[in-house]
């Protein structure tokens, strides 16, 4: 018997979510048929790809050799399709993934231009999973995205585009909140949400684990969403950290304040494709976000 993409797809989502509850949710599909698709996916292959206890998922040495290629496979195929659909006659799209919505009015600069250059092309902004810092280049589900801060960027390419101040948030009655500004030592002192993302990288800057000297946060709950994040702080139970463009976006009467937090680090800012996708259409977009925030990005080997 032959593998399938479907089989790919869930194996792939699998192998990024660690866990076949979240893989599963974010797929819309249910556990148990995801299961079944990996079991078949490992008897198609020959070989055990998933180490599953109760306590955890791994990838076996065939699973992680697997995934690049599956995961190159399944963008191959994206590209192929839109090819042919183009050629068909069809009007080329795009969708366009966002982490988190509150950078879209700021991106949305790249977007206008593009749409003035190209009238012809549809355009869908997708708002994805915040734990995916991919903004949707994963599963595929994207051709482009407005990603931010460091994560795995196996697979991805990455054009800077421009840098934001990275702020403590907090309810409006918290005590720091009476001060302009407060220290890394203070701001690391409090009490923070887990961010679970599976990507390490990027769970540890929003984490501030390169601040802590090993000492572990004190957590007093968890967010998936920003929404989850925005009613933790307005419970007073914690303290994180966010783009200023988060707290700009709430307005005066949400309850949350941001304040300053000298030396702490930037955010970085990208629009991120596949590697290996040379569609014209797609680099012209990547042309349009450069052309936008040409005054902002940072040089090549910065």
């Amino acid at each position: 018997m032959s593998v399938e993409l479907r089989h790919l797809r869930y194996f792939v989502a699998v192998a990024e979510e660690l866990n076949f509850t979240r893989a599963a949710e974010r797929l819309h599909i249910a556990q148990q048929a995801l299961s079944t698709a990996v079991r078949q996916l490992e008897e198609r292959v020959g070989a055990q790809l998933v180490e599953r206890t109760t306590r955890r998922v791994e990838l076996t040495p065939a699973g992680r050799a697997l995934l690049e290629s599956a995961r190159e496979l399944l963008a191959g195929t994206e590209q192929a399709v839109a090819a042919a659909r183009e050629a068909a006659g069809e009007r080329p799209a795009l969708t366009v993934g966002f982490v988190a919505a509150a950078t879209h009015q700021r991106f949305g600069e790249g977007l206008r231009i593009f749409g003035e250059r190209r009238p012809d092309v549809d355009v869908l902004v997708r708002f994805g999973d915040l734990l995916d810092p991919s903004g949707g280049l994963r599963d595929g589900g994207v051709d482009a995205a407005a990603v931010h801060g460091p994560f795995d960027a196996t697979g991805l390419e990455l054009l800077h585009l421009w840098s934001d101040e990275i702020v403590a948030v907090m309810a409006a009655d918290h005590p720091l909140a009476e001060r302009t500004e407060i220290t890394i030592e203070e701001l690391v002192a409090e009490p923070t949400f887990l961010f679970p993302t599976p990507d390490t990288r990027n769970r540890d800057f929003w984490m501030l684990t390169d601040y802590r000297g090993g000492r572990p946060p004190k957590i007093a709950a968890e967010f998936r969403t920003l929404d989850a994040l925005v009613a933790a702080l307005q419970a007073g139970i914690g303290v994180h950290v966010a783009a200023s463009a988060l707290p700009r976006s709430l307005g005066p009467g949400s309850g949350i304040v941001h304040r300053r937090v000298p030396g702490l680090h930037q955010l970085d800012h990208y629009i991120a494709w596949r590697s290996g996708d040379e569609r014209p259409v797609l680099r012209e977009l990547v042309d349009a976000c450069r052309d936008a925030f040409a005054g902002e990005r940072r040089p090549s080997g910065s």
